[in-house]
């Protein structure tokens, strides 16, 4: 009897045992997961322990390549190109803004609003808005509006 409990009690003891290594093993694989995740996560970032090691690339200025077989234009060249463009177009414009007869054009201003007859304006205004009854108006709004209601 004895025997049997001893060997009672040592086999409780193996199936605890296997329960914690079967338990332990899939604790083992999740930590091993997330190590290799983070591992991963982490090689894409920049790093200040790497960088002491490795010392990080310069990046260039310019894109374009530096020499090139007169195909390509460097970015200086272009922006002197975008300043010279701008010089050309502003003096285009200014000289055509100076055959601009600007005080003709006042002159001609002046004598039309001195041909327009605003009395007969005014005369005009008047009549039409004699002619709107606002009382019919006002009634149909009301009107719809107690509809509304």
């Amino acid at each position: 009897m004895i025997r049997n409990i001893s060997y009672i009690s040592i086999n409780q003891k193996s199936k605890t045992m296997k329960q914690f290594i079967v338990i332990s093993n899939k604790v083992r694989i999740g930590l091993v997961a997330l190590i290799a995740l983070g591992a991963i996560s982490l090689s894409f970032q920049d790093s200040p322990f790497l960088s002491q090691k490795f010392p990080l690339q310069e990046m260039p200025y310019e894109t374009l390549p530096e020499k090139c077989n007169g195909s390509c234009k460097q970015v200086k060249e272009l922006d002197k190109m975008i300043v010279q463009f701008d010089r050309t177009v502003l003096e285009q414009v200014n000289s055509v803004l100076k055959n601009i007869p600007f005080a003709s054009i006042s002159k001609e201003v002046e004598n039309s609003l001195k041909n327009v007859d605003l009395e007969s304006i005014f005369k005009e205004v008047e009549f039409s808005l004699n002619r709107i009854e606002l009382k019919k108006i006002l009634e149909n709004v009301y009107s719809s509006l107690k509809d509304l209601d």
